[in-house]
């Protein structure tokens, strides 16, 4: 059951999180991005791999998941060596030709 079920949840985007036995059948209950998928293809698979007898309650969750990337360190400054942001070059090429300048 957890096979055949993790299977069709891996070819649709979603991933299976629980496989449970209950006095009716089996319980299981799947994540996943929408739209929900379609569950005939889960009975169909199962039927497929000799489930045709179990009884299954099927649990769709949709989910939203948003990335929150970290920041990222500060570089350090090769003119300074210290951990100030290191100026862009163009910054740097623009104040030395204001000083060769004078």
């Amino acid at each position: 059951m957890t096979t055949v079920a993790s299977t069709r949840a891996d070819h649709v985007g979603w991933q299976v999180v629980k496989v449970a036995t209950t006095q009716s059948g089996v319980t299981v209950r799947a994540i996943g991005p929408l739209p929900l998928p379609d569950s005939r293809t889960l009975r169909t698979a199962l039927d497929a791999n000799g489930l045709s007898s179990t009884s299954v309650q099927l649990e769709l969750e949709p989910i939203r998941r948003v990335d929150l990337p970290g920041r990222q360190a500060p570089r350090t400054s090769p003119l300074n060596g210290d951990s100030r942001p290191a100026l862009c070059s163009r910054h740097v090429t623009r104040t030395l030709v204001a000083l060769c300048a004078r």
